[in-house]
């Protein structure tokens, strides 16, 4: 518990008191420190001086958190490292009961988290903030939620990279809430990778079967013109046991906001045991999603494998999205392949093996 405090408030103090390297065996040769502990770690590094912050501003007491920028002598020096920015030298490790604060600080902060290999616990939602990456070395890299009430486990806004790592939801309930959150924003001016997800593995609390897998959300703001995620890419997905796998949610509101979720690619996911696996509902009506003013459509789903059935629901559920493209296969499935309404247009789906065609869309 003390190791914990100590982490927490050293993050925002830069005093010896609480330095996370250790000086004691520092050596000197020109612009550079040698010999540098990492208490975190148990590794050595070397520091440079500096006289500019990562961002370009002039470098000062208040920017050095003695983890990536100290003070030495009165100059500034930054830590020499290859890779990422590894989430142990900030306290990080598997012990901890909640690595949240930690994380949330480290992406606040430098815009990137690496996760090591490891488990690492977090009971309140990790935020990534616009233009930020979080990532790690694969399967082995493990983010675990142990919350004892239900929320969103990572909420991600505009121009955010996920990479390689396990999220671990299955000894939390829940609920409705979403293991990664996706925020709407609300400018259109967009180009393709906005937001990159690839080689995840999302885990629910099967048998269970709560939450979503994957959320894109928009609740319209009619305070701004548009609501908008478009042009993001999910490749590469391992998604298991949840109430939803991957769920397009739009909840429109009459106004003068224009909302949707356009323009993205999914590739490559496998989605187990979900009840549910793909969703997309808008909640407009006819009128506003003939017009555009509200629209699920030009969506792209390749190489989509559903597997395992856990109730009757449809595999694939459209309600008010259109012209979408979606080729999957589903395997050991009671209910409906897919299932549509009359506010769903132009669909094309592939889904093997094959339903009866809907009004307004071609399945084959």
């Amino acid at each position: 518990m003390f190791r914990h405090l100590l982490v927490f408030t050293f993050f925002f103090s830069s005093t010896d008191v609480f330095c996370q390297v250790s000086l004691t065996a520092v050596s000197r040769i020109e612009n550079t420190l040698y010999n540098i502990l990492d208490k975190n770690s148990g590794q050595i590094f070397s520091f440079s001086k500096v006289d500019k912050y990562y961002d370009g501003s002039e470098m000062d007491v208040s920017k050095c958190d003695d983890i990536i920028y100290l003070k030495y002598k009165n100059e500034y020096f930054k830590r020499n490292f290859e890779g990422g920015l590894n989430i142990r030298w900030f306290g990080c490790n598997e012990l901890l009961s909640d690595n949240q604060t930690i994380i949330n600080n480290v992406l606040g902060r430098y815009k990137t988290a690496f996760i090591p290999e490891g488990e690492f616990k977090f009971s309140a939602t990790i935020v990534v903030p616009e233009n930020s990456r979080l990532y790690g070395t694969g399967k082995s890299s493990v983010l675990k939620l142990v919350s004892k009430r239900p929320l969103d486990a990572i909420s991600v806004h505009r121009w955010v990279s996920l990479k390689s790592f396990k999220l671990d939801c299955s000894l939390t309930d829940m609920d409705v809430n979403a293991a990664i959150l996706i925020n709407a924003w609300n400018t259109v001016e967009s180009i393709m990778g906005e937001i990159k997800f690839q080689d995840l593995i999302i885990m629910g609390n099967y048998p269970q079967l709560q939450g979503v897998a994957l959320k894109l959300n928009i609740k319209t703001d009619n305070l701004k013109n548009y609501s908008v995620i478009s042009f993001c890419k999910f490749y590469d997905l391992d998604i298991h046991g949840f109430r939803d796998g991957i769920f397009c949610n739009l909840e429109y509101q009459k106004g003068r906001n224009i909302s949707y979720i356009n323009a993205n690619i999914f590739d490559n996911i496998f989605i187990n045991k979900c009840l549910r696996p793909i969703r997309m509902i808008n909640t407009a009506d006819e009128n506003d999603v003939v017009s555009g003013k509200s629209a699920i459509a030009f969506n792209i789903f390749r190489n989509i494998f559903i597997q395992h059935v856990v109730g009757e629901y449809p595999a694939i559920f459209m309600d008010g999205a259109s012209y979408n493209e979606i080729n999957s296969q589903v395997l050991d499935w009671i209910g409906n392949n897919v299932e549509t309404n009359t506010k769903s247009r132009g669909n094309v789906i592939s889904c093997l093996p094959g339903d009866v065609p809907k009004i307004n869309n071609t399945i084959k």
